[in-house]
């Protein structure tokens, strides 16, 4: 495996894929960069800057926040139907998990999801009747009315 001048990976075989995941986790190409920018700099430094990735450019007001937020949940739910609708169905049923818990947060993201209505508390159970027996599952069938 090597890296060409700009940066990109270069291999070959059955490798390619498990060295390009590689080199974007590590960010290589970030690595390089700097490298070639700071011929001073040590491995350890350029390796921990290139993971730092550049800085988030995050809205101040909390209603900015929460609409870059919607946003972003709303693409990552396209991005994970999308994802899902390629998987074949051995594909699904081996992730059938994570998908489930995805898809909860990804419902909420979209807004799908109704509102759930508040719980009820009947209070005429709630008040001695006079009817009341000891046991709950009576209390309840004397309290209808």
């Amino acid at each position: 495996m090597t890296l060409s001048d700009d940066g990109r990976v270069l291999a070959s075989g059955s490798v390619d894929g498990t060295v390009r995941v590689w080199a974007s986790r590590e960010r290589w190409k970030q690595q390089v960069k700097i490298g070639r920018a700071n011929p001073q700099m040590d491995t350890e430094t350029i390796t921990a800057l290139a993971k730092r990735g550049e800085p988030l450019d995050l809205p101040e007001e909390l209603t900015e926040q929460q609409a870059l937020y919607q946003g972003n949940m709303s693409k990552a739910a396209v991005v994970l139907s999308g994802r899902v609708a390629e998987m074949d169905g051995d594909e699904i049923v081996q992730k059938a998990d994570k998908i489930a818990k995805a898809d909860i947060v990804a419902r909420k993201a979209l807004k799908l999801e109704t509102e759930k209505p508040s719980a009820l508390i009947n209070i005429a159970i709630l008040s001695k009747h006079p009817n009341m027996t000891h046991h709950p599952g009576v209390a309840l069938k004397h309290c209808r009315q």
